[in-house]
Order: structure tokens, then C-alpha cells, then sequence
């Protein structure tokens, strides 16, 4: 049985185990959405006249469709407990224990790349003594990558060695040991909030057995299976569903949930572990990541794969310095989009869309 980190939030004596789970849940949603565009905007920023790299963009647009869905069951879960839901990206202005990397929109590189891995990475694999190798590797171009951009944006990234890159795996465990407590989390905190859910019919159908896409071959398609993105977009009505769908999140990222660990003595997990879908390692996040980087590693000259995009376009002008552009944070420090009909584009995104700018 694998040792699990421990990095927890701790609950302060005037908050209750019900508001501390909402705002974990919320940290979550957050992390989800803020890694769903990093995505994205790496995906698209890659080149599409290279078949290599035409793989490598179908698994990272796959990974952000499968995040929108942990978003949108997160999403769920709060509505089940009653709370506000979260359709934002937070900047993260006090600090969290949480939080896989600082939020950064830039290209596809080996760094960058090492640290998706790494936020998706099952957590306790330092201590599989057959992953070590694989784990420091990972952990090492996340870190150089971090402090890169800190000194690149003439700043650092605050925090201890230990601090810069996380899982995001750690936040699910707590979670889940919190909301499988009925003596922390009893059942009168839960509401009838099915109604206004959100469903996999609404926001799943397109993707069960859609075409293979027109930019990718079909043999290529067959392997990273970019036709078939897995949404997992689940209603909730009790305390056990809840569960099992923050175990199917957590472990299509992770590709490994430590189950066992988190059952202890509680009936609740123990009824949830025999629903739990069993995904391949090599079909989870971490595992689509992890063939990426070997590949990556192997190239030269990385750069030749991706357009010279910019870190952290933005549209926003303003010359207030309160504002959070102008904020002295690495993660705020933007690149003003220059042209005229790619930022009134932007803007028109920032409109229409939660996402800042």
C-alpha cells in the first residue's frame, strides 16, 4: 500500500467541516477550470503540419474536454451541499497548499509539459522505488520550469522548495475522507438539488463515439483515442454518489486512487469502492501526459513544434494598478495582444466566457 503526502488545509475552530468542504470544493473547481485553459491554450498553440505534434494537440483538446467534465461534476457536488457553485479561475491571491503550479497561458514545452504531469501524477509515486527514475525527472523540469518563468517575468514564485508543484490528487483525498464522515458532514447538509445539475445528456452526448477529427489520421486517432472523449458528468442526489464521482475524476487524472486508504473503518467508501469504473493507466491523464514528455525528451529542439505564442495575452488596457493585470503576482503579469482584430476577438471571448483575461 502506497504512503500518501499529507497537505492539508487546516480547519480553523470557527469554521465547520460542512464550510471547510465547500471551500475545498471550490478550490477544486477552480484548479479544474484554471488547468481545462492552460490546456487548451497549449493544445492550440502547437503546430499542424507536423503528424507527431498533431497527436500531441488531439490528447491535450481530449484531456480539456474530460477536465470540462470534472469542472461541471464539482460543480454538482456543490449544488448537492447546498453551496455557491464556481465558474471561476481563481488568482489565488493568499497562498494554498493546493494549487498544482502557478496559472501560466504559454506554449506546449518540455517544461510546461512536466508540469501537467506532475499535477496529474498519482500521488505516493516517489515512493514506488520501480518509479523513482520516472518521478524525479518529472519533478525536476517542473520545478527548473516554474522558477523559469518567476525570473522571466522578473519575479519568484513564493514558497518552499516543497511548494511549487503539487498533485491536485492530494485536494481529492481530502475530500473524499471529509464527505465520507457522517459524524464531520451528517446528512441534514445535504439538499435536493438534482434539479438544477447539470447532465451528461446536456453536456456529454457529442462525445461518445464522435468521428475521428479531421486534422489526425485514423490509425492516429485509434491510439490516443481522440474520438472518444470519456466525460465523466455526474448528477448527484446522496452522499454516495458524491463519492464515487469524485473517485471516477480523480482517478481518469491520476490514473490511480489510493482506495484503500481512504476506506478506514467508514461504511460509506467501503459501499462506493465496487462502482468505481477501472481505467487503463495508460488511457488516465497523468498516462497520456507521461508518453508525451518521454517523446518530448527526446527532441532536440522543442520550440520547432509550437508557434511563437505569447505568455499571457491579454486584451485588458487598463491602466489602473488595482486592477488584476496590473497585479505584481507572476500568474497576472500579461502580454497586451497588440492587434487590433485579435483583441477585439479576445475581447468578444471575455464576454462570452467565464474565463479571465
Amino acid at each position: 500500500m502506497q504512503q500518501r503526502q499529507e497537505r492539508q488545509i487546516d480547519k480553523s475552530r470557527e469554521v465547520s467541516w460542512y464550510e471547510h468542504l465547500l471551500v475545498l470544493l471550490q478550490i477544486g473547481a477552480s484548479i479544474e477550470h484554471a488547468l481545462m485553459v492552460q490546456y487548451l491554450y497549449a493544445a492550440y498553440s502547437l503546430r499542424d503540419d507536423v503528424e507527431q505534434v498533431r497527436r500531441w494537440r488531439e490528447i491535450l483538446l481530449l484531456i480539456a474536454r474530460e477536465e470540462m467534465g470534472h469542472l461541471l461534476t464539482v460543480q454538482n457536488i456543490l449544488a448537492l451541499l447546498g453551496g455557491p457553485i464556481n465558474i471561476d479561475r481563481e488568482d489565488y491571491p493568499v497562498h494554498t497548499p493546493f494549487q498544482a503550479f502557478p496559472f501560466q497561458l504559454e506554449r506546449l514545452t518540455r517544461g510546461s509539459l512536466a508540469c501537467y504531469c506532475y499535477a496529474e501524477m498519482p500521488v505516493g509515486l516517489d515512493k514506488d522505488p520501480d518509479r523513482a527514475e520516472e518521478y524525479a525527472a518529472i519533478r525536476a523540469d517542473a520545478k527548473k520550469h516554474v522558477e523559469q518563468q518567476g525570473e522571466n517575468f522578473g519575479g519568484e514564485v513564493k514558497g518552499d522548495e516543497e511548494d511549487k508543484v503539487k498533485h491536485v490528487g492530494e485536494l481529492y483525498h481530502q475530500i473524499v475522507e471529509i464527505l465520507g464522515d457522517p459524524r464531520k458532514i451528517p446528512d441534514c447538509c445535504f439538499v435536493d438539488a438534482a434539479f438544477g445539475q447539470v447532465s451528461w445528456d446536456d453536456w456529454g452526448r457529442s462525445y461518445r463515439g464522435e468521428p475521428a477529427p479531421k486534422t489526425t489520421t485514423p490509425e492516429v486517432a485509434t491510439q490516443t483515442g481522440s474520438e472518444r472523449a470519456n466525460l465523466f458528468i455526474s448528477k448527484v442526489t446522496t452522499r454516495e454518489q458524491a463519492i464515487l464521482a469524485l473517485l471516477e475524476l480523480s482517478e481518469q487524472g491520476e490514473g490511480l486512487v489510493a482506495v484503500d486508504d481512504l476506506m478506514g473503518d467508514s461504511n460509506v467508501l467501503r459501499r462506493v469502492r465496487a462502482n468505481i469504473h477501472d481505467i487503463e493507466p495508460k488511457d488516465s491523464h497523468y498516462g497520456r501526459f507521461h508518453a508525451m514528455y518521454e517523446e518530448l525528451r527526446k527532441c532536440e529542439d522543442a520550440s520547432e513544434f509550437s508557434w511563437n505564442v505569447p505568455n499571457n495575452p491579454s486584451s485588458d488596457y487598463s491602466e489602473n494598478p488595482n486592477c488584476p493585470s496590473a497585479q505584481g503576482t507572476t500568474a497576472s503579469r500579461t502580454i497586451k495582444i497588440e492587434s487590433r482584430r485579435s483583441r477585439r476577438w479576445a475581447g468578444l471571448f471575455s464576454a462570452r466566457c467565464t474565463i479571465r483575461r
